[in-house]
């Protein structure tokens, strides 16, 4: 805590001297985020302190409204200090970005009170703000952090931009990890807690770890007999198997989940899960099936009132397996007329690029290209990074097809760098092999080692299935036995 002091003693010589403005106080742990208002208040002698905890503040409270009030009705106070206040997210449908966006669309409101606000921030949070509300990032002029030195917390300004991602992920994690010890939380916010973390920590392709967590989540929903929680959980579990392509074991706990859903007669989670399943007989080849899971899914929807554009999506991708790709089409053109009728971006950007890659198939790459320019252009509107990444690799996929390796060369890096600028190690393995083989086919057949090499790398670090399957074909046709033979396993 020592350090923690003497940065606290900077705070509050700044505090002395400013008569209004915002500060940001970076403290994941709420006990220290309480401890570091407490030694505040006694510190600065010359004005009034007054610490507001939003944690519990009314349901229907906004921050806003919340500091106005304390504002108004202590005139004689002139700093601040807002703990907890990322405790608001529960609140808004859209969370913590929600949240994030709202802060900055406040700041004038905010800054007309001629006050010193110190919001009390976690580390997860302070990432959200550079990441989506970079206006008010920097408009606050100091910082202090008090994220101690071995508590494993990722600096943003102190690494380098490839792993944006993962610093937000990492930072989750450990913010996560401090609730669930802190011995503050009821056995149901425990269970909800570490089912966060479980989700982060698959994120980060840490299967493993992710694994551990939902069975613990599931063990605490089971005790509170949540069985809507148990069926996330093993849902959860199951989807985590999915992508380490471990397939039956995947579907018994997919069927766990299902049967959970349907005892309950939860409908909407009965709908995912179905199409969960029939993504395991897609990827095993088994379309039919995969088609009778679907067409269930999509029944139960409709049932409900769900127009859900992305089981249709899903149907296309079973006909374009089995090379029906009029009949694809069909379902994608219906797919992006809900999208486009819901108003989901997105997924509209998301169903133009599958439209382009049928077009692409059948060799009309101008046409092709018109849906990619359009799902590009909505990635860029949405600020959908990861989206446009993905367009730009299909937006490559065509000038390679036609032979203009240069144009496709050029799209694949812009590409990449967007994918390190995220972190989306998924992504740059996909990037990587497309890059090499370009480089093979020029004959640079060095860099397109080394460009395989290091997807390689990647893929396996991260057990991505789909990178290493190309790779594993990849090696077959250039003369090895198998994988390793070409790109031998670290000693």
């Amino acid at each position: 805590m020592e350090n923690a002091y003497k940065t606290l003693d900077k705070a509050a010589i700044y505090l002395e001297h400013e008569d209004s403005g915002f500060v940001i106080i970076e403290a994941n742990a709420p006990v220290l985020q309480q401890q570091a208002a407490a030694y505040l208040t006694g510190k600065v002698s010359s004005k009034k302190i007054l610490a507001i905890d939003l944690k519990t503040a009314p349901r229907d409270a906004t921050h806003l409204s919340v500091i106005r009030q304390k504002a108004s009705e202590n005139p004689d106070v002139s700093v601040f200090l807002i703990l907890n206040f990322h405790t608001l997210a529960d609140r808004i449908e859209t969370k913590e970005i929600g949240l994030v966006r709202d802060l900055n669309f406040s700041r004038e409101p905010y800054a007309s009170l001629n006050k010193i606000l110190v919001f009390f921030l976690p580390s997860f949070f302070v990432d959200l703000l550079i990441r989506h509300a970079k206006d008010f990032y920097d408009y606050v002029p100091i910082k202090f952090e008090l994220v101690s030195e071995d508590s494993g917390a990722l600096i943003w300004q102190n690494k380098p931009t490839d792993t944006a991602d993962e610093i937000f992920l990492g930072n989750r994690i450990l913010f996560l990890r401090d609730m669930i010890n802190s011995g503050e939380l009821s056995e149901g916010k425990k269970a909800e807690k570490l089912f966060e973390l479980a989700k982060s920590h698959g994120k980060l392709y840490q299967h493993d770890e992710a694994i551990q967590r939902y069975q613990q989540a599931l063990v605490f929903y089971q005790k509170l007999k949540d069985r809507r929680g148990e069926a996330l959980a093993l849902k959860g579990i199951g989807l985590i198997h999915f992508s380490r392509s471990e397939y039956e074991t995947a579907m018994e706990y997919l069927k766990q989940a299902l049967s959970i859903c349907q005892e309950i007669r939860d409908q909407v989670g009965e709908s995912t899960i179905l199409s969960n399943i029939s993504l395991i007989f897609k990827a095993r080849g088994e379309y039919d099936t995969a088609l009778e899971y679907l067409k269930q899914s999509l029944n139960i929807a409709g049932e409900i009132g769900d127009r859900v554009s992305e089981g249709l999506s899903n149907i296309s991708l079973i006909y374009q397996a089995r090379g029906e790709y009029e009949t694809a089409l069909e379902y994608l053109k219906q797919s992006l007329s809900i999208r486009r009728e819901i108003g989901d971006r997105a997924g509209e950007g998301a169903t133009l690029n599958n439209i382009a890659l049928i077009y692409r198939t059948w060799g009309k790459y101008e046409k092709g290209l018109e849906y990619l320019e359009q799902s590009l252009s909505i990635a860029k509107e949405i600020e959908n990074r990861a989206g446009e990444a993905a367009t730009l690799n299909n937006i490559s996929q065509i000038y390679q097809a036609r032979g203009d390796y240069e144009t496709a060369m050029e799209y694949l890096k812009q590409s990449l760098s967007i994918g390190r600028e995220l972190g989306d190690r998924a992504g740059l393995c996909i990037t990587l092999i497309n890059m090499g083989n370009i480089h093979w086919t020029k004959e640079e057949k060095d860099q397109a080692m080394s460009e395989w090499r290091e997807a390689y790398q990647i893929a396996r670090e991260i057990g991505h299935a789909q990178a290493l399957a190309k790779l594993d074909e990849l090696a077959k046709q250039l003369g090895g036995k198998d994988l390793t033979f070409i790109f031998p396993r670290p000693r």
